[in-house]
């Protein structure tokens, strides 16, 4: 613009520097003047130009107070119907960078008023002006400070993309304090004092991507509460205290890819609740009091990645049909039953009390945690061919693996605790790229050593905690687990056991009975007549006999264990004479290119 316009040019700026006021007129407020857009007007008051009969008083040159009535209706039972406006003038004299310090206004009566005018900049070819903040900030951090009433008109004052407001004891926040944050990326408001957000306190917020309202005290939620979040995409309401969640809440976060809901208070989740949120990836709902969630309430999703339901231990029942899911997580529950539908690939259900399990699509599974349940079988899982860790430990009632098993993929295999009495082989022989197997505390007394080959690709074998046979546990050390630099573990020592420890590991040495079992209960009932004439009880003589076949049966044991050592020293010392002899031949081979000179 050219300077022959500088008058107004002069007169513009003086209207912006003016101080706004906020008039209440308490008698002339009709029912069609409380809607939430009529509240949004505001008079600006200059000097010797207002001519209405309730003129305001001259305002003063450095701060001004004034009051305002919110006709907005509302459930806030904190919200004051007159606060008074605190104005603040500068960010001068407390920010620092992007850092500001020590604003108090910790009562709810008064409230912050951001009076900073913005700046008319005329451009180079004189032609033009702009009207912009006089302050801009990619990042705006409140420290030490305290609003219980979000301030008012900052977004005026400054443009800002991330405002972080945490821990500043905010008690109130409403739509007019986000006129003109159009600009708003991110804003923080954790660990403040908000009990409830109004419908759409963040309507002229519209950019906003991230929003955290976690650690706050928040009981209720409006219906439109996130009115007009279209580009939202992360969202945390973790540690407040909501009971319920109305249907349409997130209806219009089209964009919405992390929500947290963890550690609240909710008890059901409906199938309408994610309807539209399409492009959901992490979903937390741990910790929570859930007793019932739709099994359709994530069908339409299927980007997800993961779902937490860690630590809801009112949950019972879990059945759930899903397009597709990465990352499933319900452990620490009180589940009894989970009946999955669709493609899930990595489950952790341990710290349930599980003894319905079934997948409808086992072969999609790549790790599945089920440690700590009631189970009893894992028939749901014979076809999970993909799976490479499966953890069935602290299950003691389930003592065994599904045969047939097509599972021929594990990497990890954790059968700790499971009431095995004996090796699954079956299923063992089948895992070549088995690396990592624990079958401790379990009832295992030996391994035949035909096993052993099974067995020898592994790099940890813990075999703490069984009922180990000192006989073959030694046969085990010796030909599978030195060999083979094999991890194992070890037991506690624990000096009143009766029996050994061998390399750590405590075992008893006794012989397992090949005998006939249904030997005859007659022999037990004959009665022998010694050599002096009396005779023994038949017990007693039964007794005897068994010491004797015991013992007999040790002794063969012992003979084959040293048979086994004695011809492996054989296999040595013949290795041993092959070498010599070659070395002879060798020294014979010289003595004849030797001529000795006297």
């Amino acid at each position: 613009m050219n300077l022959k316009h500088g008058f107004l040019i002069a007169l513009i700026a003086l209207c912006l520097n003016a101080p706004f006021v906020v008039r209440c007129e308490d008698d002339e407020i009709s029912a069609d003047e409380t809607s939430a857009e009529d509240t949004s007007e505001m008079e600006v008051n200059l000097q010797s130009i207002d001519e209405d009969d309730n003129k305001a008083p001259p305002q003063s040159t450095t701060t001004t107070t004034t009051r305002i009535q919110n006709s907005v209706e509302t459930t806030n039972a904190y919200e004051q119907p007159r606060p008074q406006l605190q104005y603040i003038k500068t960010l001068t004299d407390r920010c620092l960078d992007r850092y500001c310090y020590n604003f108090n206004y910790n009562r709810l009566d008064e409230v912050a008023f951001f009076d900073i005018p913005p700046e008319v900049r005329i451009n180079s070819n004189d032609d033009t002006y702009d009207i912009v903040n006089a302050y801009n900030y990619e990042a705006l951090v409140f420290e030490n400070s305290t609003f219980a009433h979000f301030p008012l008109h900052l977004f005026y004052s400054a443009t800002i993309q991330e405002l972080d407001m945490r821990n500043c004891s905010i008690e109130l926040v409403t739509w007019e304090c986000f006129l003109m944050a159009q600009n708003l990326r991110v804003l923080l408001l954790s660990d403040n004092r908000l009990r409830t957000i109004d419908e759409s306190t963040f309507k002229f917020a519209s950019d906003l991507q991230y929003l955290f309202l976690d650690a706050n005290l928040i009981e209720q939620l409006h219906a439109k509460s996130f009115a007009g979040l279209n580009d939202l995409r992360y969202l945390d309401l973790s540690d407040n205290r909501l009971t319920q969640l109305p249907r349409s809440l997130f209806e219009q976060l089209n964009a919405l890819q992390e929500l947290h809901l963890n550690n609240n208070r909710l008890r059901i989740l409906n199938d309408q609740l994610f309807l539209n949120n399409l492009n959901l990836k992490i979903l937390k709902l741990g910790a929570n009091r859930l007793q019932h969630i739709d099994q359709k309430i994530l069908r339409r999703q299927t980007q997800l990645i993961i779902l937490d339901l860690v630590g809801n231990v009112e949950l019972r029942t879990l059945v759930l049909m899903l397009t597709k899911l990465h990352n499933l997580i319900a452990s620490s529950c009180a589940l009894t039953r989970v009946n999955i539908y669709g493609y899930v690939r990595n489950v952790d259900l341990s710290y349930n009390h599980i003894l319905e399990l079934y997948f409808a699509q086992p072969e999609d599974l790549e790790t599945l945690n089920l440690r700590n349940n009631s189970l009893q079988q894992i028939a749901s899982l014979t076809r999970a061919s993909k799976l490479e860790m499966l953890d069935l430990g602290d299950n003691p009632a389930l003592h065994t693996l599904p045969s047939p098993w097509q599972v021929n993929s594990l990497k990890r295999l954790d059968l700790g605790n499971t009431g095995l009495r004996a090796l699954p082989i079956e299923a063992i022989a089948e895992q070549t790229q088995l690396i990592f197997l624990n079958v401790s505390y379990n009832k295992l007394r030996e391994i035949h050593p035909e096993n052993f080959k099974y067995l020898e690709h592994l790099s940890h074998f813990d075999i703490r905690g069984n009922d180990w046979n000192c006989y073959n546990l030694i046969i085990l050390m010796d030909m599978l687990l030195k060999p083979f630099t094999i991890a194992y573990g070890y037991d506690r020592m624990d000096p009143e056991f009766p029996g050994e420890y061998i390399n750590d590991i405590a075992c008893m040495y006794r012989l397992e009975d090949d005998s006939d079992s249904g030997e005859s209960s007659s022999n037990q009932q004959f009665e022998v007549t010694s050599a002096n004439g009396f005779e023994k009880p038949a017990q007693l003589q039964a007794s005897s006999d068994s010491e004797y076949d015991s013992l007999r049966r040790e002794l063969k044991a012992i003979v084959n264990i040293y048979e086994q050592k004695f011809d492996h020293a054989y296999q040595m010392i013949d290795g041993l004479n092959r070498r010599l002899q070659a070395f002879e031949r060798l020294n014979a081979s010289l003595m004849q290119h030797v001529t000795i000179t006297v």
